[in-house]
């Protein structure tokens, strides 16, 4: 487990994402609007691609309480407040209002995508320090890697050989 969570905050974040994934896909579902429902899809994608990460790398739970208390909330009260509105039969400036939440919810989307590189930045940079220190050692042990090994291989020519003059001898 990483430092410093606990199994039961990571399953309490991972249960907690699960039951926003299943949110925003019933609203996706009931979405009049073709676009936005397309919108919706892909933050339902980018936070089943949170959880995977939460799984294979709990120490960004600790970024993510944030993420939970203030966003993903917000944004699913936005997603399906939107949603009820948009059924409504509406005109002038309360159609304007529906093109601004959709233009919302297309920042949410971001925002979320955001958060997910946020997530990955760390796993690139541990990654990319492995890489720069196996390319020092890979330097450094340079001399001990050229050592011509061919003395330690048995030479199996001049075996074979010694062998067939044994025989006809």
């Amino acid at each position: 487990m990483a430092t410093g969570i606990t199994k039961a905050q990571l399953e309490n974040a991972l249960s907690m994402l699960n039951e926003y994934i299943e949110k925003f896909r019933v609203e996706k579902q009931k979405c009049p609007e073709q676009k936005i429902e397309t919108i919706i899809g892909n933050i339902c994608k980018v936070l089943e691609s949170i959880h995977q990460n939460f799984r294979q790398d709990p120490g960004d739970i600790n970024r993510a309480y944030q993420f939970f208390g203030q966003y993903l909330e917000k944004s699913y009260n936005i997603v399906s407040q939107y949603n009820r509105l948009a059924l409504l039969a509406i005109d002038g400036s309360m159609a304007e209002q529906l093109t601004e939440a959709e233009q919302h919810i297309a920042r949410i989307l971001k925002g979320f995508e955001g958060f997910y590189q946020k997530c990955l930045q760390d796993d690139f940079m541990e990654l990319e320090v492995e890489s720069e220190t196996l390319a020092a050692i890979l330097e450094i042990d340079q001399p001990f890697l050229d050592v011509d090994d061919s003395a330690d291989k048995p030479d199996v020519k001049n075996s074979t050989q010694s062998k067939n003059k044994e025989r006809n001898a």
